[in-house]
């Protein structure tokens, strides 16, 4: 009899023990979901170019337990296209209060963009999915999400395009671009130049004698032709790409000051970046000639106002980008001085703007959107893989005015 009545009690306690002994194990070590903390969310997430899907939960929750199977599916049908990772509430209370999480499960979306804001810190504006808690509309959401840094505009172009980076371009029967060819961009971002041919293109599909669809080749910057030969998966495009790629600087989510100790740390990798790697000022023509027209590749330039209250920000601002955005030289010139030749590049009277030219390509554009440093990547990531619109030809190189 005493036993029996204490075994309702011992059978509640062993339960009590087994939900904090399993407080986090909705995810497995072996699962695809990311387990993130304060310690490496920032890192991760934030100063991060993938996407990131991350729920926050708390292992008590049933809704979470029920949702558990269909995110741990999602998290491996996204393998190498969208991070998804696992918060636990309970545990990190901190992050789960910065974020407002109000009940559980929550799900966030970090989109790819992400804001550099005062002091070098890295940040992104998440935006909540409220659809339904499935495998298959969450993988949807995901795919939907995704930046496209692969370009199919012109495939000719493309190839001609003079870069210090290797090109991978994919030849495809398919009109669109796939998630995981998206992923894989995200992935190379600013260390590889991605592109898709449609098999219709009979002199690129010539040029590198393609018979099957799909096919991958990487482009080596000397112009060696390498043909993939595995299966079209993440990791095994993953592994065959990685050799052909400089290594990756180091994140930076505390200062501009680390920002720059791991860059210069970088430098040694496997892809020297041009020589010229600091911001000048192009005070005449014979500079500009100098500086940018007699060598090879694109020129990023500044218009600025020497004048304007904002002028030290704004060369704090292309200062930090010269490090990161190696495939272009970095001027500033007066753009008081030089409305002419302003002009004669798409830049409105109107300073700071940002413009670039290729001399040997004969080729301009200008940004249009506010000077910020994530707007200049932007548009140069646009330059990078030729974008209708991000440049036009020009007749003659501009002068300047001065």
């Amino acid at each position: 009899m005493s036993f029996s009545r204490r075994t309702p009690a011992l059978l509640a306690l062993l339960v009590v023990l087994g939900l904090v002994c399993s407080a986090d194990a909705l995810y497995s070590e072996k699962s695809d979901v990311i387990k993130l903390t304060k310690d490496n969310f920032a890192e991760l997430v934030l100063n991060s170019d993938h996407v990131w899907l991350v729920e926050f939960y708390a292992p008590w929750c049933g809704h979470c337990k029920s949702l558990a199977p269909a995110w741990d599916t999602a998290a491996t049908n996204l393998k190498g296209i969208v991070k998804v990772g696992a918060v636990n509430g309970d545990e990190e209370r901190e992050l789960a209060g910065l974020y407002q999480i109000k009940g559980f499960p929550t799900i966030k979306l970090f989109p790819s963009e992400k804001k550099i804001k005062k002091g070098g810190v890295a940040d992104k504006t998440p935006v909540d999915y409220n659809g339904a808690r499935s495998a298959p509309a969450i993988v949807n959401f995901a795919h939907s999400s995704l930046p496209n840094f692969v370009s199919s505009s012109d495939i000719s172009t493309f190839l001609k395009t003079e870069s210090e980076l290797n090109k991978v371009i994919l030849f495809s029967s398919k009109s669109t671009i796939s998630p995981l060819f998206k992923g894989l961009a995200i992935e190379f971002k600013d260390r590889l130049l991605f592109a898709q041919a449609s098999n219709t293109d009979a002199s690129a599909v010539a040029e590198f004698g393609v018979t099957d669809f799909p096919t991958l080749f990487v482009l080596k910057a000397d112009g060696e032709k390498i043909k993939f030969e595995g299966k079209i998966k993440s990791d095994e495009i993953l592994k065959f790409l990685t050799p052909f790629a400089p290594a990756p600087t180091k994140s930076n989510t505390k200062s501009k000051s680390s920002s720059s100790s791991s860059s210069s740390s970088s430098s040694s990798s496997s892809q020297a970046p041009l020589e010229v790697r600091e911001l000048k000022f192009i005070a005449n023509q014979e500079a500009l000639q100098t500086e940018c027209y007699a060598k090879h590749g694109t020129c990023a330039i500044a218009f600025l106002d020497p004048t304007a209250e904002d002028h030290s920000a704004s060369i704090e601002t292309l200062t930090g980008l010269v490090e990161k955005e190696k495939s272009f030289r970095f001027f500033w010139v007066d753009g008081t001085k030089n409305l002419k030749f302003a002009d004669a590049v798409g830049v409105a009277n109107s300073f700071p703007q940002f413009a670039v030219i290729n001399p040997s390509k004969k080729l301009a554009g200008s940004m249009t959107s506010y000077f910020s440093a994530e707007k200049i990547s932007a548009y140069l990531d646009k330059v990078k893989i030729g974008a209708k619109r991000s440049v036009f030809p020009i007749d003659a190189l501009p002068q300047l005015d001065a």
